[in-house]
This record gives C-alpha cells, structure tokens and sequence, in this order.
C-alpha cells in the first residue's frame, strides 16, 4: 500500500460507519437524516475564528455527528504550521 494511501485510510473508516463498525466490533451510531452543504471559506455556524495566523471554518460539528467527529477547514495566511507533535489522549 502506497504511503499517502495508508495515510488516508484512518481519515475514510469514520466516513463509512458500516465499514468503520465492522473493523472495529461496534454498531454503527445513527447519523443526521439529511446532508448539509458548507460552502467554500464559510464555517458550519458562520463563526470562523483566527488563530496563530490561521482562518478556521469549522464544516462538520459533533452535532451533526452525534460526538463522533468535528472537521475544520484550516486557511494558512503564510506557510507556516504546527510543529511536529501528538495527541496522546486524543484522535486525531
């Protein structure tokens, strides 16, 4: 499997909840009833914010997903970003 292939595919299993639950042994939690478009450079609740020279438009909420994930959107006003490091507690 191709590196950037291998990469993706912890960012695809939560996309598929029935492939998700069948890796991992659990139900599949009940989504929205209906689809939602966040158009392009506008945030989910139209509250972007900024930060450390960063634009956040967030685009799926854990209301939208019953707690199960969030997405942002992240502008870089210059190439910079975060350092390397990880999340110990978290998924990311």
């Amino acid at each position: 499997m191709k590196r950037r292939a291998f990469f993706a595919l912890p960012l695809a299993l939560p996309a598929v909840p029935s492939l998700a639950a069948l890796l991992t042994g659990e139900e599949p939690a009940e989504g929205p009833a209906t689809g939602l478009l966040v158009a392009a450079g506008q945030d989910r609740f139209g509250k972007s914010f900024e930060y450390l020279g960063a634009r956040f438009d967030l685009k799926v909420s854990g209301q939208d997903s019953n707690g199960a994930l969030s997405i942002y959107d992240t502008t870089r006003f210059e190439k910079t970003g975060p350092s390397l490091h990880t999340h110990t507690n978290l998924d990311e």
